[in-house]
């Protein structure tokens, strides 16, 4: 009787067991079933660093009801060194997260689209992503080096994307043209801001003018969302399905969106660049009998070498001892150089006649190479490979190094030959 009982019980156990083991193996086999990925995607802000827009992975729990916002676009002023660490390119950006409600409620306040796609991904992607990111997020591993345009918060984004697709991401993207460059995305957002306009066209170097493909063209948030409307995916059941399941529109800014292309302002740098040197030919003709006009004439190309020296020299720092490698290689050093500042220090002395003559003697020749180099990289623009996106700028500056030069020209015969030249001795000797 002991027995019957005792298997009795044992069989009751074992009954049990079955249905309990069978709902233990059942998360494993839907795990991440509870979760549902989205791509946010925000659009352009007000400030410079907002033209761009910022992007991040949202995802739901539908078992503790949390949504949480993950996202790469983290810096801190605070941080050990931050000056040194901004001019030598080796900033540091950090992963965030937050809740994705406080976000939303954020970008909407500063008056910024907010976008969501919806990710067909398999319950196991979906764990997978979130498994990735919680670890990401550790503060040991959080912390990246940045890198404006192949390691920033969209790229970073797109590849733990592609990490959780095993691929897929890239599969679609790599090798696909696109007929753009860094510097025609970085322009073209930036084209409301004039200022930033010029500084990024001046600042850009050659690398960042060479094409890029679908998949470099991601580090722009807004083409990572669009690209990814395009990309199929295979599902659990094998079937070829949309990345893309749903496109929200959680908030719809009032505000022009962001050029298509670069805006053609050749023209107008062009008509600046005529203006300029415009200037320099007026004062150098009213400097013949007005001294007034002479010191203006001295202060305008004093000014001018100042200008192309001090940018020049950022330019070539920029090159030679930082890791700012997008300003690496960069042509514009043909048309601001740090010659310019011996145009500075000398011009003002050919102009104004002093005595300091073997000053003033360096003005004309320092105005020539300056023309030159200006000149030259007029005749590189018209190689392919090494075109820089700075049609406007040298538009600008070869009118006024050519101005710059002829003025000089003119004053070259008014510098005094220095005390016991030969022109001097001869001079001497011929006197009564």
């Amino acid at each position: 009787m002991d027995r019957m009982r005792l298997y009795a019980a044992l069989t009751f156990i074992v009954f049990l067991a079955l249905p309990a083991a069978g709902r233990a193996q059942e998360p494993a086999r839907a795990q991440g079933a509870e979760l549902t990925v989205y791509l946010a995607t925000m659009g352009p802000g007000d400030l410079v660093w907002a033209k761009f827009g910022p992007n991040a992975i949202w995802i739901r729990d539908a078992i503790t009801g949390s949504m949480i916002a993950y996202n790469y676009g983290i810096f801190d002023f605070a941080q050990d060194r931050f000056i040194p660490r901004l001019m030598k390119g080796r900033m540091l950006y950090s992963m965030g997260v937050d809740e994705a409600d406080h976000a939303l409620a954020a970008y909407t306040y500063f008056n910024r689209s907010v976008t969501l796609q919806r990710l067909n991904l398999a319950p196991s992607q979906r764990h997978a992503l979130r498994e990735f990111l919680e670890w990401n997020w550790l503060p040991q591993n959080r912390d990246y080096l940045y890198d404006y345009f192949r390691d920033n918060c969209s790229t970073r984004v797109r590849d733990a994307l592609d990490r959780a697709l095993g691929g897929a991401l890239a599969d679609a993207l790599v090798g696909v043209p696109t007929g753009e460059t860094y510097s025609s995305h970085s322009l073209r957002l930036t084209a409301e801001a004039p200022a930033t306009f010029t500084g990024l066209m001046l600042g850009l170097g050659l690398p960042t003018s060479q094409p890029i493909d679908a998949w470099e063209e991601s580090f722009i948030p807004m083409e990572l969302m669009r690209h990814v409307r395009a990309i199929q995916v295979v599902d659990q059941d094998g079937r070829a399905v949309p990345l893309v399941a749903e496109e929200i529109a959680a908030f719809e800014a009032e505000r022009a969106p962001p050029p298509d292309t670069v805006p053609n302002r050749f023209w107008v740098y062009l008509l600046t660049g005529a203006i300029l040197a415009g200037v320099l030919l007026a004062l150098a003709l009213a400097a013949r009998d007005r001294p007034f006009a002479r010191a203006n004439l001295a202060l305008a190309i004093f000014f001018w070498g100042v200008a192309t020296g001090f940018f020049g020299s950022i330019l070539a720092m920029l090159w030679m001892f930082t890791n700012h490698t997008a300003a690496h290689a960069n042509l514009n050093l043909l048309h601001v150089n740090p010659l310019g500042f011996l145009l500075a220090a000398a011009a003002p002395f050919a102009v104004i006649g002093s005595r300091s003559s073997r000053v003033a003697r360096l003005a004309w020749p320092t105005a020539i190479a300056l023309l030159a180099l200006s000149a030259l990289g007029v005749l590189l623009h018209g190689f392919a490979e090494l075109r820089q996106m700075n049609g406007p700028l040298i538009a600008m500056m070869l009118p006024v190094h050519a101005a710059v030069a002829a003025v000089l020209y003119r004053f070259r015969d008014t510098i005094p030959s220095p005390p016991g030249d030969g022109a001097g001795r001869l001079s001497t000797r011929a006197a009564p």
